[in-house]
């Protein structure tokens, strides 16, 4: 109480006593809701009312963009490609439930250990049993490694899938390799085989990793041909 009660002054004024904070500096403080469970403490009405209060929610997109930064598992990328409502669903009941956080450690587990991870176990304690359901049955149903480098050895000709869960999965797997220079050329000439949402998609993936993708000829015509997938 004592700490909060200085800091009073310090929210509203910018100072304490004869400190004052520097010019330009900026005070943000961030915490957890009541109702989300986790660690708590009520912050005074006083204290509260000298704040702007935000929330923020888990955007799939901007989590989308991070995992391919980060490098994470393409299949946990391209599940919840499909399944954005997973990407954040505190439990009621279970220890274990998804969340950004928690699906990070999944992806983690299943490349430490691949297909020999047991499932009902590791990834049920990790993102809770129903989501670790859901994604063992797409990971043994949707396109396999094999696949995704059959395709991208053979980028002209090669069969595309036409589900669209498969697809993010080719999609995802491409876009996570962005960043090796002999995938990018090919996922160029594969863009005008996808179907325009995928095409799209996996450009903005490239671009956001590699902005030197703009040079790519294929990516060129591309764009030329979909301007207004781009606007």
């Amino acid at each position: 109480p004592i700490v909060q009660a200085s800091l009073y002054q310090l929210v509203l004024d910018r100072r304490i006593g004869e400190y004052r904070l520097p010019d330009g500096w900026h005070i943000v403080a961030a915490g957890n809701r009541e109702q989300d469970r986790s660690v708590v403490y009520r912050m005074p009405d006083a204290l509260s009312n000298r704040f702007v209060h935000l929330e923020f929610n888990a955007s799939f997109d901007d989590w989308r963009e991070w995992a391919l930064r980060r490098r994470l598992n393409p299949t946990v990328i391209a599940f919840l490609s499909l399944r954005r409502e997973l990407l954040h669903k505190p439990g009621a009941n279970e220890r274990a439930f998804p969340t950004p956080r928690s699906w990070e450690i999944a992806a983690d587990i299943l490349d430490a250990y691949g297909t020999t991870v047991p499932w009902d176990e590791a990834l049920a304690g990790t993102v809770g049993t129903g989501a670790a359901i859901e994604l063992q049955k797409f990971h043994e149903t949707e396109l396999s490694l094999v696949d995704v480098e059959a395709v991208l050895a053979e980028p002209d000709t090669a069969p595309l899938p036409t589900k669209v869960s498969s697809l993010y999965v080719l999609v995802s797997h491409i876009a996570q390799r962005a960043c090796e220079e002999t995938v990018r050329p090919i996922a160029a000439r594969l863009l005008p085989r996808l179907p325009l949402e995928f095409g799209t998609l996996l450009a903005k993936d490239i671009l956001r990793q590699c902005p030197l993708f703009v040079r790519d000829e294929h990516f060129k015509a591309f764009i030329i041909r979909n301007r207004e997938a781009f606007a």
